[in-house]
């Protein structure tokens, strides 16, 4: 997994680089106003948010984005809202680095 795109105002970012770091996990783009507070990338779009489903049964939270294809962007992807309502979009790897090259 990839953190993609965070908000330099998240309380927690400085816990959050030291355990990515930790886990092998690269920041691959840094916006000052991002449209989402926390996006992660990760390898399967549609099991991650199923994850999510299970977890926010029991903590709190929904799904905001059902997980699929978005035609615009040409990505899979999800996002929900956790229980401190923070956004959190879930992109999937393979799409986020295909974009990734485009721009470079």
């Amino acid at each position: 997994m990839f953190i993609v795109e965070l908000s330099s105002e998240c309380w927690f970012l400085p816990f959050l680089l030291t355990s990515m770091q930790a886990l092998g996990m690269k920041l691959l783009l840094k916006y000052d106003n991002p449209r989402e507070n926390v996006a992660v990338s990760t390898d399967d779009v549609y099991k991650s948010a199923a994850a999510v489903l299970l977890v926010s049964k029991e903590l709190g939270g929904k799904i905001i984005q059902p997980p699929g294809p978005i035609p615009v962007i040409n990505a899979k992807m999800t996002s929900f809202i956790d229980p401190d309502d923070w956004k959190i979009v879930l992109i999937d790897n393979e799409d986020f680095l295909k974009q990734l090259q485009k721009k470079e």
